[in-house]
């Protein structure tokens, strides 16, 4: 019983700490998503990560709950069975493209980081990075999640000494960096609404957190209130982190505000050594995001115990190390999640229209015709 026990708990943490660590990658290490999308809007950025928070939680569960109900084992199953199949179609070609993308946009990120702060060539950090990525993803997905699981944890730590010191040592209050980023900020947003900035940064993230959430729901071996639970604590863990890293950003408005990599400047602000730390962090959280990416694209194209797995997943590493050294990080990263945002919007209507509207149609049309033959359909 106390194994048992012991056990649940271990794999709620692990599927807890995956859920961080895969959330926060490059966007979120370097400090722009969170400037981009939240902080910039003052205040209003705790609402909009709020709402953010809530549409996680919903929008994982759901997809968890159906992959392992109807054993949907990609993310084409998935837009098959809640767009039909042309839309399901369509989207899945852009899903394949989409998520090699983010895997090449965070293979940049990191090259960007060596090159800036180690002083070596971009290619060569994008080289190391991808040479990580595809060792981790030749274990296969479940070994892949328990790696990731352990690193989720020391990003959450670090990122949360650094808010919390950011705050401490703020160089104004909240109030005065909210007026200062709304007044003064340069910082580019996606939108001139704080909602719709949220809402799109939901509909961006929709498409590369869905074949994470399928993978983890279909060969993960835990009950799938383990699955969504896990998922849960990671969401709550994230939404958690990023408030009191919003808080420090805000307290310190114009010293990150329009900075590339504001995380590491609060970093830097603390010592020179604790930037250097969380530069390696930062490293991490690319490195834990773009491996389940990799491990996606090659799972729409074979399945993991296929003998052609481990050439796919070569094949994608390598195609992805040459698309990172094609633009800057910044370039590929406002391209590619602008797009995302918009098309992530034909999945998530499709999902809600199932869930919630048409299966009660077809229940009320059913019990009208005969009250003993519904069944139930999704």
């Amino acid at each position: 019983m106390k194994k048992g026990l012991w056990g649940s708990i271990s794999a709620l943490l692990i599927l807890a700490g995956a859920n961080i660590a895969y959330t926060t990658g490059a966007g979120y290490g370097t400090g722009q998503e969170l400037m981009q999308y939240f902080t910039s809007y003052g205040y209003f950025g705790f609402l909009g990560l709020l709402i953010l928070v809530l549409l996680f939680i919903g929008f994982d569960s759901i997809i968890a709950i159906d992959s392992r109900k109807y054993q949907l084992k990609n993310i084409s199953d998935v837009f098959n069975h809640y767009c039909g199949k042309i839309l399901g179609s369509v989207l899945s070609v852009f899903s394949f493209a989409f998520l090699f993308g983010m895997a090449a946009l965070m293979i940049a990120g990191a090259g960007a980081y060596f090159s800036e702060y180690f002083e070596i060539n971009t290619m060569i950090g994008s080289a190391i990075i991808t040479g990580c990525v595809l060792i981790t993803c030749l274990f296969g997905l479940k070994k892949t999640v328990n790696v990731i699981g352990l690193i989720g944890p020391a990003i959450a730590v670090f990122v949360l000494a650094i808010g919390i010191t950011a705050i401490v040592n703020g160089q104004m209050d909240l109030k005065s960096g909210h007026e200062f980023l709304i007044n003064k900020g340069t910082t580019i947003q996606p939108s001139g609404n704080w909602f719709i900035a949220a809402i799109m940064f939901f509909s961006f993230c929709t498409l590369f957190r869905g074949p994470y959430i399928i993978g983890t729901a279909i060969h993960r071996a835990e009950k799938i209130k383990y699955i969504v639970w896990g998922n849960i604590i990671g969401i709550v863990t994230y939404g958690v982190l990023g408030t009191i890293l919003m808080s420090g950003q805000i307290t310190n408005a114009p010293l990150v505000d329009g900075k590339e990599v504001p995380n590491l400047t609060l970093g830097l602000m603390i010592s020179p050594l604790i930037g250097g730390i969380f530069g390696l962090v930062l490293i991490l959280a690319i490195y834990t995001t773009a491996t389940p990416l990799i491990w996606s694209v090659a799972d729409i194209v074979t399945k993991e115990n296929s003998k052609f797995f481990p050439w796919i997943i070569s094949i994608a590493c390598g195609l992805a190390f040459t698309t990172s050294n094609l633009a800057s990080f910044s370039v590929l990263y406002n391209f590619i999640s602008t797009i995302a945002a918009y098309v992530g919007f034909l999945f998530i209507i499709p999902v809600i229209y199932t869930k919630f509207f048409r299966k009660e149609l077809t229940q009320s049309k059913d019990t009208k015709s005969n009250p003993k033959s519904y069944k139930h359909i999704s």
